[in-house]
């Protein structure tokens, strides 16, 4: 038993180091068009976005505003980092959500039901140019339709 609350204790202080090494993602981020690429085509007409973005680990909250085709589309969501699947609604769908850390990425993992099976949609944050630009690689896989999106923004 001694033994066991010893490796507990030590591990700690090593647990409490890996988070502090994480990127904090908080900032307002300015959507950069030209370094985006999309395979998803209708996202290639968004003409301007801005995401704002509060990371106090292990609380993340995002938010978003593009212009599209002249209309703005707004989305925001919460999460917490641990890993846990939280149930919720996408549309009309059932979905379950979960956001954890791979490293110094942190993936977001949304778990759709639809009419014609499951579907995937991942996202993968990562900090590049110093902490100056995020990029989020999001793959979607679902029964009807597969694609890849790099989202490049600029800090502002």
């Amino acid at each position: 038993m001694k033994t066991k609350v010893l490796c507990l204790l030590l591990l700690l202080p090593a647990a409490a180091i890996a988070a502090q090494d994480r990127p904090d993602f908080s900032g307002t981020w300015i959507f950069n068009k030209e370094r985006s690429a999309f395979e998803y085509r209708v996202l290639a007409h968004i003409e301007r976005g801005t995401a704002v973005i509060e990371h106090l680990e292990p609380n993340f909250k995002f938010s978003r505003v593009y212009a599209l085709g002249g209309q703005d589309d707004e989305a925001s969501f919460e999460h917490s980092t641990d890993g846990r699947e939280v149930e919720g609604q996408e549309g009309r769908w059932p979905a379950y959500y979960s956001m954890r850390w791979d490293g110094d990425v942190l993936v977001r993992t949304i778990r759709l039901q639809t009419s014609k099976g499951e579907a995937f949609n991942t996202f993968r944050f990562s900090l590049q140019e110093g902490g100056k630009r995020l990029q989020i690689d999001e793959q979607y896989k679902g029964p009807l339709q597969t694609f890849n999106n790099v989202w490049i923004f600029d800090l502002k």
